[in-house]
């Protein structure tokens, strides 16, 4: 191939690679995560060598409630937050509260766990 013609074929093999880039950056997004109304029920739950404090949160079906996760050191297994009835997993990174919107079930309980299922929590309906 003729050295005139190099700058040409360059540009025509960089541009799928173009176009497959803006794409994943524009095209596809993460799903967000759900918001809570001004008015919910926020709820700390301390996260330590001991589980969840408290393990079990009283709510009213359908309540939405903000969980406020705190985990003050790394010194637990409490990294990922798992609700295994969705699959949902949140990361609980060290020294950080982080906000997790969820709303009650409107009969049974909602359990989450750490990522290996060691610490155990639930939204428990009001009786």
């Amino acid at each position: 191939m003729s050295p005139r013609w190099q700058p040409l074929r360059a540009a025509v093999l960089a541009l799928p690679v173009l176009v497959l880039g803006l794409g994943a950056a524009c095209g596809t997004t993460a799903p967000s995560a759900p918001t809570a109304p001004d008015d919910a029920r926020r709820v700390d739950v301390m996260v330590s060598g001991m589980g969840y404090a408290p393990d079990e949160v009283i709510a009213e079906p359908g309540e939405t409630l903000v969980l406020v996760f705190d985990r003050p050191d790394a010194a637990n297994c409490g990294e990922e937050l798992v609700f295994p009835a969705s699959g949902r997993k949140v990361e609980l990174p060290v020294g950080a509260k982080t906000e997790v919107v969820v709303t009650a079930p409107s009969d049974g309980r909602l359990a989450f766990t750490c990522g290996m299922g060691m610490y155990q929590g639930a939204i428990v309906l009001r009786n």
